[in-house]
């Protein structure tokens, strides 16, 4: 039997888990941790559920220094539009930028992925886009 998953807004079980993203940070020449919970600032978090478990979203994906300090996390998820809440079933990237050393971050774009059998035939059968990285062009625009 196949592994059956399902996707929630973090709103429909709103005192399940704290809204925040966990971090063990330590300087250069350390071994010694600091864990903390930043704020996350996430309009749309979903939560997962399989085989009966509680997928709590995670930063996984590179932290990235802009040139200007900021700090970002391309993200990917089964999600949500965070402008009109609208759900999709295949993976969406997201974006968030910290401006506080990664004490807090905040959602600033998306890409969702739209199937088009036009541009790649087996559109409807994939997973969408998994695995974002960014970096930074001279002129100061992002690649993704």
């Amino acid at each position: 039997m196949g592994r059956r998953k399902f996707t929630l807004g973090a709103e429909e079980v709103p005192d399940l888990f704290p809204k925040t993203w966990t971090f063990a940070i330590s300087g250069p020449d350390s071994l010694e941790e600091e864990v903390f919970d930043c704020e996350l600032d996430y309009p749309g978090m979903t939560i997962g559920l399989a085989k009966g478990t509680i997928i709590r979203p995670m930063p996984f994906g590179p932290l990235r220094v802009a040139p200007d300090g900021s700090v970002w996390i391309p993200y990917y998820c089964h999600g949500r539009n965070p402008e009109n809440m609208g759900f999709t079933s295949y993976y969406a990237c997201y974006f968030f930028r910290s401006t506080d050393e990664g004490r807090s971050f905040h959602l600033k774009s998306w890409i969702q992925y739209v199937p088009d059998t036009y541009e790649f035939r087996d559109a409807f059968t994939t997973e969408g886009f998994c695995e974002p990285d960014i970096c930074w062009q001279p002129d100061g625009s992002m690649l993704c």
